[in-house]
């Protein structure tokens, strides 16, 4: 078995392709294939099943990508490591973030650092809660701005900064709820447009309101907060966001924020790392990056 062979076993057990894992790794799809078929003769026994266009990992494909995975874990730290030998003169991160803090918080931290760091590149993902963490899990990212709940032990969490959900409605919205505050009695019967399941600000939304026996009419899901705010704009319903989304809006007068008397959201953004992951030193002066700035924020 070589470290190439393992290499594409790993991408095509990752991407559930041989299409996609050829792209990546620069293959034709036959040389994927040859390869895989080499890797299992080697072995023994077979890794991969298809069945039509699907891709299916058997017992001993799901044993040796647990291996795989740890195994080029550790080529990545080892390349980190010799990396910080040098300092921070050259150098890449991972970062993943939930939609919030991807879109309205990590830019502003991106531009500092970059500023500061021009030689390190950073990628960022933006996805929901959940997703980010499981990137994680997959040791596909290094650290993680996210506002759900930590959805497993492996996860290390650190509170960064609290975020207040305000209830946003359009300039010209709802008859029943024009003015400085209303009420959850007054709510009722409202359309709500929600984000897409698997978004920390549903879950927090969603929990608070069912709490105080509040049911929520949903009228659209939407994968975005832009979406959410476009939609809420033209009058298609109302919608709980983060403060943070909607600042220029308020500014602006595009959108109004309506005051819930008798309940208020609130909920941390965390940042989150693997527990059992070397943080690389690049990785490390991110963090610090980012801590410096949470009170501009």
């Amino acid at each position: 078995m070589t470290l190439h062979q393992l290499k594409i076993f790993f991408t095509l057990a990752r991407l559930r392709s041989f299409t996609r894992a050829a792209q990546e790794l620069h293959l034709s799809q036959s040389s994927v294939s040859v390869q895989l078929h080499q890797l299992e003769g080697t072995l023994g026994c077979k890794l991969v099943e298809q069945m039509g266009k699907r891709i299916f990992l058997t017992e001993a494909g799901q044993l040796l990508e647990q291996y795989a995975r740890k195994i080029f874990a550790l080529i990545d730290e080892s390349q980190q490591a010799l990396d910080e030998l040098k300092g921070l003169e050259r150098g890449a991160i991972h970062i993943g973030a939930s939609t919030t803090p991807g879109t309205y918080l990590l830019p502003r931290i991106l531009g500092e650092f970059k500023a500061r760091y021009p030689q390190i590149d950073v990628a960022l993902e933006i996805a929901n809660s959940r997703e980010i963490q499981n990137r994680i899990l997959r040791n596909e990212l290094e650290l993680g701005f996210i506002g759900g709940q930590i959805i497993a032990d492996e996860i290390k969490s650190e509170p960064y900064l609290m975020d207040k959900l305000v209830l946003i409605s359009a300039r010209k919205g709802p008859r029943q709820i024009k003015g400085k505050a209303t009420s959850l009695k007054e709510l009722e019967g409202q359309s709500f447009i929600l984000r897409e399941k698997g978004s920390a600000t549903r879950e927090v939304i969603q929990r608070a309101l069912e709490k105080q026996g509040f049911k929520i009419k949903i009228a659209m899901e939407l994968g975005s907060p832009e979406a959410v705010k476009q939609a809420v704009a033209a009058g298609l319903g109302l919608s709980f966001v983060s403060i943070y989304s909607v600042l220029n809006e308020i500014a602006d007068q595009r959108l109004v924020i309506v005051k819930v008397k008798d309940i208020s959201f609130q909920r941390p953004l965390s940042i989150v790392s693997h527990k059992d992951k070397r943080l690389c030193k690049a990785a490390l002066t991110f963090l610090e990056v980012a801590r410096s700035m949470a009170d501009n924020f």
